[in-house]
C-alpha cells in the first residue's frame, strides 16, 4: 500500500559511501507517492567517490526509484549540500524530469512560505 503526502523532504542519503541509508530510501520511495520530493543534500557523497569507488546495487535502486518517480508526475527538486558541492555548477538544469537548484521556496498547505536550502 502506497501513502500519499503533498510533500517529502529526505537528505543526508550519502549514495556512494559505505554507510549510506540507501535501503532505508529506497524502502520509504516504494511505499510513498508524493506531489514533490525534495532531496536535500548530501544525497550523492562526491567526496567519498573521489576518495574510492563504492556503488552497489542498492545505491542504484535509489536513484531509479527517484526517477520513476519523476516519470510519473512528481516535481523533483535536488537541491545540492556539501558533500554533492560539485553538482552546483548544474543549477537550473534537469536531468531525468529531476530539477536540480540551489534553494527552491515551498508553499506549505496552510500558505506558508519556506525556504528550502541545505544549511
Amino acid at each position: 500500500m502506497k501513502v500519499h503526502y503533498r510533500t517529502v523532504f529526505v537528505s543526508d542519503i550519502h549514495l556512494g559511501s559505505s554507510g549510506s541509508h540507501a535501503k532505508q530510501m529506497s524502502r520509504l520511495l516504494k511505499h510513498v507517492r508524493c506531489d514533490t520530493l525534495y532531496l536535500v543534500g548530501d544525497v550523492i557523497d562526491m567526496w567519498r567517490l573521489k576518495r574510492k569507488w563504492h556503488w552497489p546495487k542498492s545505491h542504484n535502486e535509489v536513484v531509479r526509484r527517484v526517477l520513476k518517480l519523476a516519470e510519473r508526475g512528481t516535481r523533483v527538486v535536488f537541491i545540492p549540500g556539501n558533500h554533492d558541492n560539485g553538482a552546483r555548477q548544474f543549477e537550473g538544469m534537469e536531468f531525468g524530469k529531476v530539477k536540480l537548484r540551489l534553494r527552491d521556496m515551498h508553499t506549505t498547505a496552510d500558505g506558508r512560505n519556506l525556504l528550502v536550502t541545505h544549511g
